[in-house]
């Protein structure tokens, strides 16, 4: 064994600490993050733009199963988070007090107030 390389014999399933997949959420994502490689361009996976920041679980399964995993930039990884819970708002909104459906400020941000997501009802914030 090399100085202050990993010994093979005590190293993940050896090791008498290892948990599995019962492991908890942050050190899952600490093991993942070391043993799956990075992209080689390291640009994210799913927009192949921007440059991959954030680790995710894309499954929502939380194995270590590499398949599950996926390096996004942190735009992809909000919004499929906010897709997953619900909230993201959808891109044929339209305001239900103006009808505007492209309101933007100044300085090119939309704000929308959400009346209820689920009959698609939206209130643009001037």
């Amino acid at each position: 064994m090399e100085q202050g390389g990993k010994n093979p014999k005590i190293s993940c399933e050896n090791n008498y600490s290892w948990k599995g997949d019962s492991v908890g959420y942050r050190a899952l994502h600490q093991w993942v993050n070391i043993q799956k490689p990075k992209p080689l361009d390291g640009l994210c996976e799913f927009c192949n733009i921007k440059l991959c920041e954030h680790l995710a679980c894309v499954t929502y399964t939380y194995t270590r199963d590499f398949g599950n995993w996926k390096y996004l930039c942190s735009k992809c990884h909000n919004r499929f988070d906010l897709e997953r819970a619900g909230r993201l708002i959808p891109k044929d909104r339209k305001c239900c007090k103006c009808s505007n459906k492209t309101f933007v400020d100044k300085l090119g941000h939309a704000y929308w107030f959400v009346l209820d997501k689920f009959k698609n009802l939206y209130e643009c914030r001037n």
